[in-house]
């Protein structure tokens, strides 16, 4: 859409949609945080930072050396669509690189969350011996297993027929907008 654009709003609403969807950073560094250990932990996000400064380099020489394609070579992109939209062909072999990626990821990377905790969203489960209660006013079942190493909370059990959770500052809070935070 972005080497499409022939106004400005077109352009800025294509740039608005590709920034809206290209939150991967975050995904990454998650990923690579659960599937190093503390032998390989600085190397990994050591070669994230590299392989993120390397795109910051390459990309824009790239896609400078793609512009005008019609004008640069003439021969092989005179009479086609190169000629009328010139900012095309770089965004196109960014959606090609992109969606190479797309493919590698989905096949070679694996699933980190043990198959058990999988869309537990969907179904509710009793307790395990596993778990260790927090304190009763928040009414929080902390998990000590999975791939989260503080514990934090994963799931929310309330009590029978609580419709409500009282914090430790004495408010009360209704079911639904905890388990939905949790």
């Amino acid at each position: 859409m972005f080497g499409l654009g022939t106004s400005l709003p077109t352009i800025f609403a294509a740039r608005a949609l590709d920034g809206f969807f290209c939150g991967n950073m975050g995904v990454t560094r998650t990923y690579l945080g659960e599937i190093v250990d503390e032998s390989n932990e600085a190397k990994g996000f050591s070669f994230l930072a590299l392989c993120f400064s390397a795109g910051l380099f390459v990309g824009p020489i790239l896609g400078g050396e793609l512009v005008f394609p019609a004008e640069r070579a003439p021969h092989i992109f005179g009479g086609t669509i190169f000629e009328t939209y010139p900012f095309l062909l770089p965004n196109l072999t960014y959606a090609i690189f992109a969606a190479i990626a797309w493919v590698i990821g989905c096949i070679f990377l694996e699933e980190t969350l043990p198959a058990s905790q999988r869309c537990s969203c969907l179904r509710r489960r009793a307790p395990s011996a596993e778990t260790v209660e927090l304190p009763p006013a928040m009414g929080l079942v902390r998990s000590t297993s999975g791939t989260d190493p503080s514990g934090a909370p994963t799931r929310f059990v309330p009590d029978e027929g609580e419709s409500s959770v009282t914090a430790p500052t004495g408010k009360r809070y209704p079911v639904e907008l905890i388990q939905t935070i949790v």
